[in-house]
């Protein structure tokens, strides 16, 4: 599974926006494979009627011709709405593989391209961080006692009166 990220670090990004497209060669072929049948069948029944409108279904000699283009025809318009829903089902896989940011944000992640390029990925698996760079932030620290005077040094001095 190969894939594209879209952009870079610290790129500005909307919800829902795609950032990133996931690889799947199967899937490719089966979509190139799907709109090819789809092509063939949708010629091989343009033919169908075209023979069967020049073909006189009230002339004795050509009833049975007649009746066998319109059988083919039936069938084809069959096969071709079959491969239409099956063309469908793996766009909706193809659509499944867009990586979506979740929210409107920032890319934080560093060298995207070369952490990410090759790499095979497994669905729910974090593959950039995206945050909202402008929201508010709450700072939380975990510093030993003796080394957190520096961090309380400014709380210290506000509260201190003035003289």
């Amino acid at each position: 599974m190969g894939g594209e990220v879209v952009g870079g670090q610290k790129r500005e990004v909307w919800g829902n926006e795609v950032v990133g497209r996931l690889g799947n060669s199967d899937l490719d072929f089966k979509i190139s494979e799907v709109g090819g049948d789809l092509q063939t069948t949708q010629k091989e029944l343009d033919t169908a009627t075209i023979y069967m409108r020049s073909t006189n279904p009230n002339d004795p000699q050509e009833r049975l011709q007649y009746n066998q283009l319109a059988a083919r025809e039936v069938e084809l318009k069959v096969k071709l709405k079959s491969l239409e829903k099956q063309l469908d089902v793996l766009q909706l896989q193809l659509d499944e593989l867009e990586i979506r940011s979740p929210l409107d944000g920032q890319v934080l992640t560093w060298d995207l391209h070369k952490t990410l390029d090759a790499r095979p990925v497994k669905r729910g698996q974090i593959l950039m961080t995206v945050a909202d760079v402008d929201g508010p932030w709450v700072v939380k620290l975990q510093v030993p006692d003796e080394h957190a005077g520096p961090a309380f040094a400014p709380q210290r001095a506000a509260a201190q009166p003035q003289v």
